[in-house]
């Protein structure tokens, strides 16, 4: 079929559909404009049959180099998100949005050769902080004729607006989901998510006296495409997800205007785990069989460690079959903060361990574990490439209690803990 028949065949095709007139200038106006206008060739064969249906599928934009830039070619731009109509109560108002349009492309720190086309207003709205407006424009490496699906998205705020916080992002972020953190304090979050239900925010994970935790969580206010909340002083515990926080979730990229632009690219990051296996202790006369089961798993379902915790690391294992019939392992733990803590998992077969908290793990001390036992069964001392005695009483006599794991009385209430031939040192088990 030549151009001729293709044209003939598309006329009879759309014969009876009438477009919305609205449709085209609200894409022209959003996406184009000024320098490009020159340079821009539009595909528009399709425009009357998506005005009907109100579906757009692949938006092809052939968009060229804008002046002064040093790329070469062509690029292909094919995600309809850099022309899909703005929405948010301030979608309508053109004096707004083509305020933050113009701020976008005067204050975004990335070279002009790196843009494609112009700035894109993705939604615009008024919030408790005034108004904000989200702009994006899709970006590539200078020289690059083609197009990976790169963006830069933005937020700008105020009445003249002003940019306050950039990332760059793919059509994936959308999908789960991108949270903005900027205003004093970084205290004020503004939500983007193709999710149908708002996004829930949770500051922090609380520890409570039994050093079980647990996160709790708020929606997040529904702007009409986008959503925002007010947060307290964010901390790295801070999280957001898209679903159901206790079950099916997807977690929301943060990023934070204090960390912005020297950090412009700010996702979720879980560290490389550390090849450095743990180290293993036994008390003596422990069956050589480990604990059963998955050990973060495990502690996540007691309540011990935060589900959505980046980091998790298994610093120190120790085993102890005692004379009592009791088999228990004590673990050290290290994740998302610096602090240390020992969890006391007593076996069962099968992997059905009952966990208890053991004892946090103080800076500079020799003794790694000091975990009461449950039903007084006494304490389980653990001290690397140290011998161990304890007492009951400072005015009481010493008594020997072993190399390196110790199972020492209720009563006990000091180690004194020799590496090495050195000094011995003293520390209180309670």
């Amino acid at each position: 079929m030549d151009t001729t028949e293709l044209a003939r065949a598309m006329r009879a095709a759309t014969a009876e559909i009438r477009p919305d007139p609205a449709f085209v200038p609200a894409v022209l106006r959003g996406a184009w404009r000024r320098r490009l206008r020159r340079r821009i060739a539009i595909t528009v064969a399709l425009t009357a049959v998506v005005a009907a249906t109100g579906t757009l599928t692949v938006t092809v934009l052939r968009v060229s180099a804008q002046d002064g830039q040093d790329n070469q070619g062509v690029a292909m731009v094919t995600d309809p998100v850099y022309v899909t109509p703005a929405r948010g109560q301030l979608a309508s108002d053109e004096t707004f949005t083509e305020a933050a349009t113009a701020a976008f492309s005067n204050q975004l720190p990335v070279p002009a050769s790196s843009r494609l086309g112009q700035p894109h207003v993705y939604w615009a709205g008024a919030t408790d902080a005034g108004k904000i407006a989200v702009v994006m424009q899709p970006v590539h490496q200078a020289g690059e004729a083609g197009w990976r699906g790169e963006g830069v998205v933005g937020v700008l705020t105020g009445s003249q607006p002003k940019l306050v916080v950039a990332t760059r992002f793919t059509a994936a972020d959308l999908v789960t989901g991108l949270m903005f953190l900027y205003g004093p304090g970084d205290k004020t979050a503004l939500a983007l998510s193709q999710s149908p239900t708002a996004p829930m925010v949770s500051p922090n994970w609380i520890v409570a006296d039994d050093n079980r935790g647990r996160r709790y969580w708020d929606p997040m206010v529904d702007g009409d495409g986008a959503w925002w909340t007010r947060v307290p002083d964010p901390t790295a515990g801070l999280r957001v997800v898209a679903g159901d926080p206790n079950s099916t979730y997807q977690e929301l990229r943060v990023v934070r205007a204090a960390k912005w632009p020297a950090d412009p690219v700010q996702a979720p990051v879980t560290p490389e785990p550390d090849p450095t296996p743990p180290v293993a202790l036994t008390f003596p006369g422990t069956d050589q069989a480990q604990l059963e089961g998955d050990i973060r798993s495990q502690l996540t379902d007691a309540g011990f460690l935060d589900p959505l915790a980046r980091s998790f690391r298994v610093e120190c294992v120790v085993d102890a079959d005692l004379p009592t019939g009791l088999k228990v392992t004590a673990v050290e733990i290290s994740g998302d903060s610096p602090d240390h803590n020992v969890y006391l998992a007593v076996r069962g077969d099968g992997g059905n361990n009952t966990w208890t908290y053991g004892n946090p793990v103080t800076p500079g001390s020799h003794l790694l574990v000091r975990a009461r036992l449950p039903e007084d069964a006494g304490w389980l001392l653990a001290a690397r490439n140290t011998h161990l005695r304890y007492r009951t009483d400072p005015d009481q006599p010493w008594q020997d209690a072993g190399d390196e794991v110790a199972w020492v009385p209720a009563a006990a209430t000091q180690a004194e803990l020799t590496t090495d031939n050195r000094e011995p040192v003293v520390e209180n088990i309670t």
